[in-house]
């Protein structure tokens, strides 16, 4: 698995004057970390692009996607104040699919799915948590964290160590689990797309997997297929929304791993997926860890993964324990 991880510093749009964030000045601010404590750099540079010149440079193919949906009337009543059916919603499809029947056919399957989950997505729109999120976040401990990245990006934090998945598989169904997961998907492709809009730099979420304490017989195949499923589901629903995902205090077992997620991961979300070179970010310095001493600042960065904000309630303390079987659910 490589060993890659992003620095919004060094991101040099080709095509956009909008300055990018910059990174923290040095290593020496972070919880725990020595005095001549030097910051490691990023092996991967990236871009935000202005979002009205990708819709300036491809006008004709956006132009083209939306005659051809004009036959849908869920298109053409244009989507809700939330999530307008407009010419960026229409550039993800494009920039997500090389070829211009398979834009539409994402797109038309997208309004079929925003359809049918009409009440479900307008209680997201709301700002209210999924139905199940107060039960399934008991064992699976995962949340959108309140603080965004540098970059303004949306930040899914997974306290796989600590969760109980088996457990989780054994309550709900994978169907049940899926759309759970589609739901925090759609929480943050909204504030995804918020910061684009204002702006107008192509804003994507990141997704933090602290593995902290995890042993490989904590896993479960069920919820590997559930998760397998929610991907595939993202990318065709909510594209352009990952921009990365990282794995942190990541366990020697990792490699075995590997070939169970190429079995049920798409390969788009598995080539977004980077190991942090950090071990232990409870008990050791975040200057350690290039990703998150240059996507966050350490007020910005909760206290598990070396930072110095707070957690929260369904996050946890530092040291909370794994979730026991027999947890009490709501």
């Amino acid at each position: 698995i490589l060993l890659t991880v992003i620095c919004y510093g060094t991101m040099a749009p080709k095509t956009s004057t909008i300055p990018p964030p910059e990174c923290p000045a040095h290593g020496a601010e972070w919880p725990r970390a020595t005095k001549n404590v030097k910051q490691k750099k990023l092996k991967l540079t990236r871009e935000q692009p202005n979002v009205d010149e990708l819709i300036e440079k491809h006008e004709t193919k956006i132009a083209s996607l939306r005659a051809a949906l004009q036959d849908d009337e869920r298109f053409v009543q244009g989507g809700v104040d939330r999530v307008p059916y407009d010419d960026l919603w229409l550039l993800r499809f494009i920039l997500s699919n090389s070829k211009a029947k398979d834009a539409e056919k994402a797109a038309r399957q997208t309004l079929e799915y925003r359809e049918r989950n009409t009440d479900l997505l307008a209680k997201c729109a709301a700002g209210e948590e999924h139905p199940l999120h107060a039960r399934m976040s008991k064992m699976s401990i995962s949340e959108i964290y309140p603080m965004p990245t540098e970059a303004q990006e949306p930040v899914q934090l997974i306290r796989a160590g600590k969760s109980n998945i088996k457990k989780l598989m054994d309550v709900h169904t994978k169907d049940e689990v899926v759309e759970w997961m589609n739901y925090q998907k759609e929480q943050t492709f909204l504030r995804c797309d918020e910061a684009t809009r204002s702006s107008r730099r192509l804003v994507k979420m990141v997704t933090v997997v602290d593995m902290h304490s995890q042993k490989f017989s904590d896993n479960d195949k069920r919820f590997y297929q559930a998760l397998g499923k929610a991907s595939k589901d993202s990318e065709l629903f909510y594209p352009q929304l990952l921009e990365i995902t990282v794995g942190i205090n990541v366990p020697s077992y990792m490699s075995l791993l590997w070939p169970i997620a190429k079995a049920v991961m798409p390969k788009k979300a598995l080539a977004k997926f980077r190991i942090c070179s950090a071990k232990d970010t409870v008990t050791q310095s975040a200057a350690l860890c290039p990703f998150a001493t240059n996507v966050f600042q350490p007020e910005t960065l909760v206290e598990f993964l070396g930072g110095s904000a707070p957690s929260t309630e369904v996050l946890g303390p530092v040291d909370r324990p794994r979730v026991p079987y027999d947890v009490a659910l709501p």
